[in-house]
């Protein structure tokens, strides 16, 4: 291969003079320019030579460049002497060669060696003087030795010293360092003396490339005046065909790495790309240009914006170029919230030519948009439970602005493992060691239409069942019923759409919004911990059912005080109400969390009943033990002396009293009685009743319950004993505890109460009867142990058979301590405080006196001191007729008709 040498043959100093500074541009002793290889016939090359053109601007630089016309390999050695740094004032050297080509390319430049030459100035001049050209430099002299530049032709730089700044003439120097970046658009190559750098520019169809060259100007003012010269490698080469095709060539990637992959991304939240070249070649983007949109899975456009604009990105010849030295960055993109996206989007590459035909079609990687998360779309998110609801649009997909998400059109489903619906219940719901587990929802799904999605886990056809399905969600035969109460969390998240990302452009098993250092976000939309309160319907009062005190029959009884202690309330003489509440959802169903320690409530109520007598009512305190059990009596302000209690019949039903939904409590009842005036029988029926009231939420008991078939059976009743002549000095006699029975009652109201006396008839009537005592009966159903205190003179009174109560009757044994005879003793019996508010009659008490006692006669008869009269053995009571006979004895207020 031919050289072709050209020789600088420059004659004196050229300087360039603005402001007071000269730069000796090309001040050489010996340079050239050597055309060293080229694969090109010689006849195509053109060659100018390189002359002094110290006065040379006029010709438009077309002798002080080196023209390369023709496509091709060229390769020159470039050598320069006397270069030298600031000396004198502000006087230094500079070299400058201006290249132009007919093609587009690539040049590199590189310095192969740098020498200083340490003698006298004009020995220097030989440029094969061994004894003056050293090729090391002492210890001291810093590594940076020469500084250059390589400047396009498009570049007019303000210290241009020429008499037309706007046009950049070939090899033309520069009145400022080369490295004052004010000046010049590149940073500065600083070459070290021990470590050689190729620079790389690009050259283009009829460019011009300009290459700059001085020494280090930081150096001590004694090297700097010290001759220097270089030799350098220039190659310029031409670039591969003009790109034809994206595939291979340019990939667009996410903007932390050029793996070609293209991350998960949030609607309407900004992100950055970058285009890249696929291959290290640098290729030429002559008349070549990009057009870039966003695709869904069916082709549609998406609309986004980004910093250059909306909907398109365009990629001109300039810009596109830069791919040969670095990677293009594409801003701000920004995915419009459309309803056509979809779940996998790519972006749409189109290669275009200067009249904007598509010479050429490619796509990103795929990837994914998707909403941020979810938000509930309830307000206040407070429902009745059981209620069935539909469309209800309760969940909503969100984008980045908190927009629902027009094209989220998907359905999740607590059954398929990539899509979790789940409810969990506060942790408070504990019942001591054991967990109540509520209703549960066992299947359910959540279908979003255009971002809003509305909950389904029921599903009717005329009222019957049917499967929860896609098809039956469609056909509005499905609806959401909560089947439990109090306040729940949904968990929701979907990682289905992001799933063309699950190859690692997403993180999966989180929803992190924010991206890693790595770029990625959480493949899951989520929405966690969004609460829910669901409350009751109503409560059912399911039933009501009355029951006596004993068997068939309760004493009337007159008590003021409507309080009591859960033992006195048990003990009362008082009819039972028993009332059996149900709390219910809308669909008629029981929640399991309506119970004590969940979320149950105090419910209170209001009884009221239609008799025209009055109703006396009781409850316990509300600070009793057993608040499960009673209705508690709710005081008003007057209720503060117990003595002055309202009998309003308002009651509350504790929340204790609940389990599963479900609670069965008492309330306590009664008649009032007289102490002076006997009362007929009366029967009283669970319907007389009405209850009404609310619990703390203001949820409304049901009022139209059913009345069961039982009743209760109110007496009036006494404690009496007939009086007994005794003959002997101890002898036994009975107690009776009977009921009314004047015979004036109605024919149904007889009938009930023979058969209650006469225990279905097994006695006649005759034989229940109370001796002594007109229209009152022994009660076959009083029972148990004696509470009576008695006390009678010079007497000792001893129970018999632990003195119980059986079927009415009460036997004692009285044994007279005296010795006179005939003796008549009087004996006083005293019920307990409870027994007297229904035993004891005294029809000579005025109305405003309670009687405290009762009592009998027994006269003793010594069978020593004379014979006996009437009727029976020797130390046994004589039977000595009834109440009417005339040998009855007389007095002790007996006879009362």
């Amino acid at each position: 291969m031919k050289k072709i040498f050209l020789i600088f043959g420059f004659l004196g100093f050229f300087a360039l003079e603005s402001l007071g500074v000269d730069v000796f541009c090309n001040d050489t002793y010996n340079s050239k320019l050597e055309l060293i290889e080229h694969n090109v016939p010689i006849g195509t090359v053109i060659i100018s030579p390189l002359e002094n053109f110290r006065k040379n601007f006029s010709h438009n630089g077309a002798q002080v460049r080196y023209v390369a016309k023709d496509k091709g390999y060229y390769k020159f050695n470039l050598t320069a002497d006397n270069i030298r740094g600031e000396h004198g004032i502000l006087n230094w050297n500079q070299v400058s060669v201006r290249f132009y080509t007919g093609f587009a390319g690539k040049m590199t430049f590189k310095i192969d060696s740098i020498d200083a030459c340490w003698g006298e100035a004009d020995k220097c001049k030989e440029l094969n003087n061994s004894e003056r050209w050293y090729t090391k430099y002492p210890s001291d002299i810093a590594g940076e030795i020469l500084y250059y530049r390589v400047l396009s032709s498009d570049y007019s730089a303000s210290g241009l010293s020429t008499s037309d700044k706007n046009k950049n003439y070939g090899g033309i120097c520069y009145d400022s360092h080369l490295t004052n970046t004010t000046k010049f658009p590149n940073n500065s190559i600083n070459v070290l003396y021990d470590q050689s750098q190729t620079y790389s520019a690009r050259t283009y169809v009829g460019g011009d490339v300009n290459i700059l060259i001085e020494l280090n100007p930081n150096f001590e003012a004694a090297i700097r005046d010290i001759a220097h010269r270089f030799s350098a490698t220039i190659i310029i080469e031409p670039l591969q065909s003009s790109i034809d095709t994206i595939s291979g060539n340019i990939n667009l990637s996410n903007s932390f790495t050029q793996n070609g992959k293209l991350y998960t991304q949030i609607i309407g939240k900004p992100f950055d790309l970058q285009l890249y070249k696929a291959l290290a070649d640098e290729l030429d983007f002559t008349d070549r240009k990009l057009q870039l949109t966003l695709v869904n899975d069916k082709g549609e456009a998406v609309k986004f914006t980004s910093g250059s604009g909306g909907n398109v990105i365009n990629i001109n010849q300039n810009k596109f170029e830069a791919l040969n030295t670095s990677s293009i960055k594409i801003n701000n993109i920004v995915i419009k919230n459309e309803s056509n996206i979809t779940p996998a989007l790519k972006f749409k590459i189109e290669l275009l030519d200067k009249t904007n035909n598509v010479i050429d079609t490619g796509y990103s990687d795929s990837f994914s948009a998707r909403p941020k998360g979810y938000v509930s779309n309830l307000d206040g998110n407070t429902k009745i439970g059981g209620t069935r609801d539909q469309n209800l649009n309760d969940i909503k997909a969100i984008d980045e602005l908190n927009n629902k998400v027009l094209g989220y059109n998907t359905m999740l489903e607590t059954l398929n493992e990539k899509n979790i619906i789940k409810w969990t219940q506060d942790e408070k719901c504990k019942d001591g060691e054991n967990i109540i587990e509520p209703n549960k929802i066992t299947n359910m799904r959540i279908k979003f239409d255009s971002g809003l999605g509305s909950s389904y886990n029921v599903c009717y056809d005329n009222e019957k069942a049917i499967e929860l399905n896609a098809d039956n969600i469609n056909a509005n035969k499905c609806y959401f019923s909560y089947p439990d109460i109090g306040p729940t969390t949904i968990n929701i998240y979907d990682d289905t759409w992001t799933a063309i990302d699950h190859d690692g452009d997403c993180i999966e098993g989180e929803s992190g919004n924010v991206a890693n250092s790595d770029g990625k976000i959480g493949c899951n939309i989520e929405l966690q911990s969004d609460y829910y309160k669901f409350m009751l319907d109503k409560i059912m009062l399911k039933s009501k059912e009355l029951s006596d005190k004993f068997s068939n029959m309760t004493y009337y009884l007159k008590d003021d005080v409507y309080t009591k202690s859960k033992e006195r309330l048990e003990s009362m003489m008082a009819a039972d109400l028993k009332l059996n509440l149900n709390a219910t959802l809308a669909d008629g169903t029981t929640p399991k969390l309506y119970t004590k320690n969940y979320y149950a409530k105090d419910v209170n109520l209001d009884v009221t009943d239609n008799l025209t007598e009055e109703v006396y009512y009781y409850g316990v305190e509300k600070t009793a033990d057993e608040r499960d059990k009673f209705a508690i009596k709710i005081k008003s302000a007057e209720d503060d002396d117990t003595t002055k209690e309202k009998n309003d019949g308002k009651f509350t039903i504790s929340k204790d009293a609940f389990y599963l939904g479900e609670a069965s409590v008492s309330l306590k009842l009664n008649l009032g009685r007289k102490y002076n005036e006997p009362k007929a029988y009366k029967n009283i029926t669970p319907d007389i009743f009405t209850l009404s009231g609310k619990d703390e939420d203001n949820v409304e008991l049901e009022k139209g319950v059913v009345a069961s078939d039982s009743e209760a059976n109110f007496y009036y009743g006494r404690v009496f004993a007939p009086n007994y002549d005794i003959y002997a000095n101890s002898g036994e006699v009975s107690l009776y505890y009977g009921v009314y029975f004047s015979g004036d009652e109605s024919e149904e109201d007889k009938e009930k109460i023979k058969n209650f006396i006469t225990s279905n008839e097994t006695k006649t009537l005759e034989e229940c009867k109370i001796p002594q005592l007109k229209d009152y009966y022994i009660n076959p159903a009083f029972s148990g142990e004696s509470t009576n205190e008695y006390l009678g003179a010079n007497l000792t009174i001893s129970e018999n058979n632990a003195a119980v109560k059986e079927n009415g009757k009460e036997k004692l044994i009285l044994t007279y301590n005296g010795v006179e005879f005939p003796k008549t003793i009087n004996i006083k019996i005293t019920p307990n405080d409870e027994a007297k508010k229904y035993l004891l009659f005294d029809k000579f008490v005025p109305n405003d006196e309670k009687p405290i006692d009762t009592s009998f006669n027994a006269t003793f008869y010594s069978l020593d001191k004379g014979g006996w009269t009437g009727s029976g053995e020797h130390g046994k009571v004589m039977d000595i007729g009834g109440e009417n006979s005339d040998n009855a004895p007389k007095g002790n207020r007996r006879i009362d008709w």
